[in-house]
């Protein structure tokens, strides 16, 4: 289970994190060690996820905890999204010793650039060798081997993995459109969200699948509950909609109603703007 406070945080983390828990196979040797036909058809998974998720939600991952930053720093790296490289260099700075800076390093690699060469250079000078660092770091060193192209440099246990890692990306990338803002800005800008009082975050996942069922109507833009007001009669719902992503259910007598809103604030006012429909 991946515990999480905000309902964006959890909304994305849901749809692109949660199905087949793909974190546990990305931090090591899993994949290397895996038949290719398995390594391939996961990597392809992630890259048609990669292919779909906005920026907006994949900012949300990278404030989530390390499962979702390692997700989505492979779906960064399987869309191709260059315009995340400033924020990857940030992220690998900040959580330079946890297992998601791995895919910092893999996702730089994949761009295979003097720039991310640089920001990988930047990493290994500056981060202590160190039993907490020492594999993320192990890995930049790996990456940098792979991109300078110099068989002189000294060999490390991880080159092998990392050059399988990178190439496995390069291979199932499905090119992203870019947004229109920085993604670096978009995450410094980030604020989480404060819920009203009458809102409270849904767990387990078991009773949020449960209260996805409320969402029949909505089912074509797949809506996936994370909160719920008063005693439960009504329901957030995050939706794969580009211009409606947020939707309430409000439950009465058997029936539903349901709200479609442009933002999470709106949505938490309970109705206070959005279209209606029966």
């Amino acid at each position: 289970m991946l515990p999480q406070e905000d309902v964006q945080v959890l909304a994305a983390v849901r749809r692109y994190v949660m199905p087949g828990r793909p974190y546990a196979k990305l931090h090591g040797w899993n994949l290397k060690h895996r038949p290719a036909p398995d390594a391939h058809a996961l990597a392809a998974e992630l890259a048609a996820r990669g292919a779909v998720i906005g920026d907006h939600e994949l900012v949300c991952l990278f404030h989530g905890e390390w499962r979702a930053r390692l997700t989505g720093a492979w779906l960064v790296a399987l869309g191709g999204r260059t315009a995340f490289r400033e924020l990857l260099g940030e992220l690998l700075t900040r959580h330079g010793g946890g297992k998601d800076a791995r895919g910092y390093v893999l996702a730089l690699a994949s761009f295979g650039t003097e720039e991310d060469a640089a920001l990988l250079r930047c990493y290994a000078a500056r981060t202590p060798d160190s039993d907490q660092h020492r594999f993320s770091r192990d890995w930049a060193l790996g990456a940098l081997r792979l991109l300078s192209g110099r068989p002189d440099l000294p060999p490390a246990p991880e080159d092998e993995l990392v050059a399988f890692l990178a190439d496995l990306i390069t291979s199932h990338v499905r090119p992203a459109p870019a947004g229109a803002e920085s993604p670096a800005e978009r995450f410094r800008a980030w604020r989480p969200t404060v819920l009203p009082e009458a809102w409270r975050v849904v767990t387990p996942e078991s009773a949020r699948r449960a209260l996805d069922a409320r969402a029949v109507a909505l089912a074509a833009m797949e809506p996936l509950a994370v909160a719920v007001a008063g005693a439960g009669e009504v329901v957030l719902c995050r939706l794969r909609s580009p211009t409606h992503p947020w939707a309430t259910v409000i439950s009465s007598g058997g029936c539903h109603e349901y709200r479609l809103f442009t933002t999470v604030s709106e949505a938490l006012r309970s109705g206070a703007t959005g279209d209606v429909s029966a």
